[in-house]
């Protein structure tokens, strides 16, 4: 798949298809990724997180569960598609702010490593 948003014919009979699949999921019983990329005929989920992404940006409610079981389900109505999108919100405000705190860093500052024991060289 080349680049996201862009569906080759191939790649969008695969998303109708992984939608398909999707579509009749629930909450209590998602299906994972890697069940989806195997059913596909691929070795690791990188091409079905791609489709889910684009699906996604077109609007439909695909939803990933936060714990187990884990994988992807159709929310069954607007409050569940709330309820998954204020999960995902905070993760990215929790992800922004780490990122923050990486831009901020200066590399003199002592950090955790700092001030974790160092292994006793002289036992070697």
């Amino acid at each position: 798949m080349s680049g996201r948003g862009n569906l080759t014919a191939y790649n969008t009979k695969l998303a109708i298809k992984v939608l398909q699949r999707i579509r009749v999921r629930t909450k209590a019983n998602p299906v994972k990724a890697k069940v989806l990329a195997l059913e596909f005929g691929y070795r690791d989920t990188r091409v079905i997180t791609q489709v889910v992404a684009v699906l996604r940006d077109s609007g439909e409610w695909i939803c990933a569960t936060q714990e187990e079981p884990y994988g992807y389900y159709y929310a069954d109505n607007r409050a569940q598609l709330e309820e998954y999108l204020e999960k995902e919100h905070e993760r990215v405000i929790e992800q922004l702010a780490r990122h923050k705190k990486q831009r901020d860093f200066t590399p003199k500052e002592l950090t955790l490593l700092d001030f974790m024991e160092q292994p006793n060289q002289e036992a070697a």
